[in-house]
C-alpha cells in the first residue's frame, strides 16, 4: 500500500519571525531523535535523551520563554494563545518526567516517543498556523518591533554559542 504524502507549500516567513523559525530546526531534529529512541530504532536511548536535555536547556526552553514573552501578547485569537501556553506547559512537564526517569536509570520509551511527537506537532503548528496568522495580522509597526527583538535574541544566542 502506498502512503499518501501531504504536500505543503514553501513557507515564506516575515523577517520578524525568521529567527524564531530558525530555532525550530533544532527542535525538529531532536523530536525525530526522541521518536527514534522511543521506537527502539536507536541503539542507546539514554544518549539521545541526554543530548536532548542539553539542547533543551541551551536552546529549546529559552526559545519557549521568548515566544511566550514576545508572541503571547500579540496573538489575537484566545484559542491560539491558550494552545501556545498549554503545549509549552505540557512539553515542559514531559521534559521533567524524562529527566527524572534518566536520573533513576529508567527509560519510559512511550514517554520519550510521546515527547518527540508532541514537540514535532507543536513546532509544525507554530510554523504552519501560528506564524502564518501572526505575519498576516500584525501591523507593519508591530512586525518591525518584533523584528528588532528577535534579531537581538538571535545575535545574543550566537555570541553565547560561540563563547563570546
Amino acid at each position: 500500500m502506498v502512503q499518501a504524502t501531504t504536500i505543503h507549500r514553501p513557507l515564506v516567513r516575515h523577517e520578524s519571525l525568521r529567527p524564531l523559525s530558525r530555532d525550530h530546526y533544532q527542535g525538529l531534529v531532536q523530536s525525530q531523535r526522541l521518536i527514534g529512541a522511543g521506537c527502539g530504532t536507536l541503539a542507546d536511548p539514554s544518549t539521545v535523551i541526554q543530548d536532548f536535555l542539553q539542547v533543551w536547556e541551551r536552546e529549546i526552553s529559552p526559545h519557549f520563554d521568548d515566544e511566550e514573552r514576545l508572541l503571547g501578547p500579540l496573538i489575537e485569537l484566545p484559542a491560539d494563545r491558550l494552545r501556545l501556553y498549554h503545549e509549552h506547559t505540557a512539553i515542559r512537564a514531559m521534559v521533567v518526567s524524562v529527566r527524572a526517569d534518566l536520573l533513576r536509570g529508567t527509560c519510559d520509551t512511550e514517554l520519550v516517543k510521546g515527547l518527540g511527537r508532541v514537540l514535532h506537532d507543536h513546532i509544525r503548528w507554530e510554523e504552519r498556523v501560528l506564524f502564518e496568522t501572526l505575519q498576516d495580522s500584525l501591523s507593519p509597526e508591530q512586525l518591525q518591533i518584533l523584528a528588532r527583538e528577535t534579531k537581538a535574541i538571535e545575535r545574543a544566542r550566537r555570541r553565547v554559542s560561540c563563547g563570546i
